[in-house]
């Protein structure tokens, strides 16, 4: 269905099934995805089956939602009452997710669901971690950019940016990737499943609201409601843009 070259493959195999495999397919998916089933009300893909593949990565056997569209699908087709309808409900499985206590032995480490390193394409495209707290975060992010040490004016600009960033958020259970490709609705504007976890992990508390605006400036109506799924968090949104001007140009 989705061949890409990023590593990660999904296939449908039937009416209720899709086969999800790759090298950036991970286990610590599998597991998130048990857990917030068995502990919230969360709506989500049902892992059928998974095992580990010889060469890195994972596969699994989900659920498939055959009568759900993606919101992508219907987001011309509904209008703003609808929209924000949806968007309550992501805001009540965000703050339930976000409630799920991280395990002692990994208490306040920034990692994947299963304390193994992270992956998010806001940081590194490729797995990264773990990281023993919010400040290891940082500084590995900071230290990313070192390479441009040399340009005018760019340490200067790094500095600052370390200065304002703090090292005290909560550490909480984060999706990391809640768009329109991956909210599934009915003809009802029910959300029926929240999918593409591959990304969740332990974060600190604003990362959810970055990843959820990641990718879609310039697309307003989209931004408006991000803040109504998720808890905007601005003046780390400001902060982490300085970031990625410097690591490659404008914000996504």
């Amino acid at each position: 269905m989705y061949p890409t070259r990023t590593g990660i493959n999904v296939f449908r195999l039937s009416r209720r099934t899709l086969l999800k495999a790759g090298p950036r397919v991970r286990r610590s998916e599998a597991f998130a995805l048990q857990h917030i089933a068995r502990h919230t009300s969360v709506p989500v893909p049902k892992i059928l089956k998974y095992w580990p593949l010889p060469n890195g990565g994972c596969t699994m056997i989900l659920e498939w939602f055959h009568e759900a569209c993606t919101l992508e699908q219907r987001w011309k087709l509904i209008d703003d009452e609808a929209r924000l309808k949806i968007a309550h409900q992501i805001r009540s499985f965000v703050e339930q997710i976000r409630c799920l206590p991280q395990p002692e032995s990994i208490r306040g480490m920034v990692c994947a669901f299963d304390g193994s390193a992270c992956w998010d394409e806001r940081v590194k495209r490729q797995a990264c971690g773990p990281f023993a707290s919010e400040r290891h975060f940082n500084d590995f992010r900071l230290g990313l950019l070192d390479c441009y040490t040399w340009e005018p004016g760019a340490r200067r600009d790094i500095e600052n940016i370390r200065s304002q960033l703090r090292d005290d958020h909560r550490i909480v259970l984060t999706h990391g990737d809640i768009g329109v490709r991956n909210i599934l609705i009915d003809d009802h504007n029910n959300v029926v499943a929240l999918i593409d976890w591959e990304m969740t992990g332990w974060m600190p508390e604003y990362w959810e609201y970055i990843k959820t605006v990641h990718g879609r400036w310039g697309k307003e109506d989209w931004l408006r409601l991000a803040r109504e799924m998720v808890p905007p968090y601005d003046v780390e949104m400001e902060v982490d843009d300085q970031y990625i001007i410097i690591n490659g140009g404008a914000p996504f």
